[in-house]
């Protein structure tokens, strides 16, 4: 099974929003989904903690993602997201109702 890495970066969000985002994602795929992952940060010269979600996964998991990350987007109601696989961006300004059609359209 090839492994694929998905990068989730916080649109609109200051440095410390993000890292907040960031792990209350990460908390909240490990316990709904059980999907692992990492923070990292955007630029290696500042002291954040890391703003961007990274998560490499196997085909079989990709679902399993896009349904976690929807619904903490319904949670989240304000946020947009960007998500990037292999490094190449795959959608940007998405909501909860855009991850809903990616949902759709791979099943």
């Amino acid at each position: 099974m090839s492994e694929e890495t998905y990068s989730i970066i916080f649109q609109d969000a200051t440095t410390a929003e993000a890292n907040k985002l960031a792990t209350e994602l990460q908390y909240f795929l490990d316990q709904t989904v059980n999907i692992k992952s990492t923070i990292t940060k955007e630029r290696i010269d500042t002291q954040d903690a890391g703003t961007i979600l990274i998560a490499a996964l196997g085909t079989s998991a990709v679902t399993t993602l896009i349904k976690g990350l929807m619904n903490w987007l319904l949670k989240t109601q304000s946020r947009k997201i960007t998500i990037k696989k292999n490094g190449e961006i795959i959608g940007e300004n998405l909501t909860s109702k855009d991850i809903e059609r990616i949902l759709d359209h791979n099943k």
